[in-house]
């Protein structure tokens, strides 16, 4: 064979495999490494990051055994169209040579609150080949001064009584001073009262406490306890009553390690039918008993041989003095505020904080798939807050906004209210 011949064949076979990846778009080799799952303070993509230099992580991915990162660059851009042209107009890191994928502190420039940064990077594998660029991520800043809070503490705690104990008496069994010192042991008390006979009960609800523990009977049927006298218990006993006459029933218990002080006190609200309503209070009109004999908590138990309660005084003598309202339950508050949208909206963000728990609604919608926040805390020492995205949710026209606001497993009432924010309080700040 003619070793001319033999050359120019495979010349021309070089040739047509060089066009023929030219065609197909063949490109230069690309690291081996690839960044993934982009994340900033260990989120996705979160909203109200306020930490002046967040921390960005990803994971590196390989299709080769025995690869690894040895470099990266990160590109952060205040516009998603920027990151897109690889301009980094908020932070360019360069090419910083380490094989570090966590808490990589943002160092571009400052952000200001409720802005947000666009960001990606790229890493070299051990081999000096760079990957391509990631795909594009993002945060946004919170509220990162106390003037960017616009929006005031609103709540619902106006026209609701301090404490439904207000005026009633302590009361125990008459053994010297109780308030001051009592035997330990149980004590028995007993209230029959009528209802009238041509009226429903609409409704009924007792207030109860006792030092240090007690068990409520109605009619000779238990219905209820609590061993915490600073918190009192409330109990709905409107199908236990009946028209005409009933009894209250309670056995009292007084322990500890001596002789310490013991009462009861507490007050049954009545609504009946027709709007007519009765209140029963402790006081010296009770009945009391060191022991109990067979069936002293029904209704036809014969009582005359018992003692007369003692009253200890009205509520708020010491040593109980006021069960503060920070003891107190408070039901849900429900918020809500209508306002116009009359341009489009480019962004919207929602800055929300409540001294408890709550959820957030929009147009009827719930705004997110959050459950329980935000999260506990001490109130009069630190208050978290979160951050919606509602630009999807907002419309030109009137949007309702509305929220219910909840007491918190350890929500305090603020002695004296020292923090200015209101027990059961909602903050919100809106940012187009």
């Amino acid at each position: 064979m003619n070793p001319m011949s033999l050359s120019k064949r495979n010349l021309r076979t070089t040739i047509l495999i060089a066009a023929f990846l030219m065609i197909a778009g063949f490109r230069p080799l690309a690291g081996s490494v690839v960044p993934v799952n982009l994340q900033c303070e260990y989120h996705s993509n979160p909203l109200g990051i306020d930490e002046a230099q967040p921390r960005l992580s990803w994971q590196v991915q390989s299709n080769e055994r025995n690869q690894g990162q040895t470099a990266y660059q990160i590109l952060a851009a205040g516009r998603k169209e920027l990151l897109q042209n690889d301009h980094g107009d908020l932070w360019d890191s360069g090419r910083i040579s380490s094989d570090e994928t966590l808490n990589i502190a943002y160092s571009g420039k400052p952000l200001a609150s409720g802005g947000r940064c666009f960001w990606k990077v790229r890493i070299w594998d051990k081999n000096g080949r760079a990957s391509a660029w990631s795909a594009p991520a993002r945060w946004s800043t919170g509220l990162l001064e106390q003037k960017d809070w616009q929006g005031k503490w609103i709540g619902l705690d106006q026209g609701e009584a301090t404490n439904s104990l207000d005026g009633t008496k302590w009361i125990w069994f008459p053994e010297g001073n109780p308030a001051v010192s009592a035997p330990l042991g149980t004590r028995y008390f007993r209230r029959v009262f009528e209802l009238p006979a041509n009226q429903a009960v609409r409704v009924a609800t007792i207030t109860l406490t006792a030092d240090n523990e007690f068990q409520l009977f109605v009619n000779g049927r238990e219905a209820g306890n609590s061993d915490n006298w600073k918190v009192p218990g409330k109990f709905a006993i409107g199908g236990l009553l009946q028209p005409g006459k009933n009894v209250l029933a309670v056995e009292a218990r007084n322990v500890g390690e001596g002789p310490n002080p013991a009462g009861l006190i507490g007050r049954l609200n009545v609504v009946l039918e027709h709007g007519n309503a009765l209140t029963l209070d402790t006081d010296g009109s009770w009945k009391s008993a060191t022991h109990a004999e067979n069936g002293w908590n029904a209704l036809t138990f014969d009582d005359t041989a018992w003692a007369m309660a003692k009253a200890l005084g009205e509520y708020g003598i010491q040593p109980w003095e006021i069960i503060r309202d920070e003891d107190r339950r408070l039901p849900a508050r429900f918020l809500r505020r209508e306002f116009i949208v009359e341009k489009k909206v480019r962004r919207a963000t929602a800055y929300v904080c409540g001294l408890g728990l709550f959820e957030l609604y929009l147009n009827g919608r719930k705004i997110s798939d959050d459950v329980l926040s935000p999260a506990l805390s001490e109130y009069d020492k630190r208050a978290f807050y979160l951050a919606f995205d509602a630009t999807g949710q907002l419309k030109q026209a009137i949007m309702p906004l509305g929220s219910f606001l909840a007491t918190g497993v350890f929500l305090r009432r603020v002695p004296a209210c020292r923090s200015g924010r209101c027990p059961s309080a909602f903050r919100s700040c809106y940012c187009n």
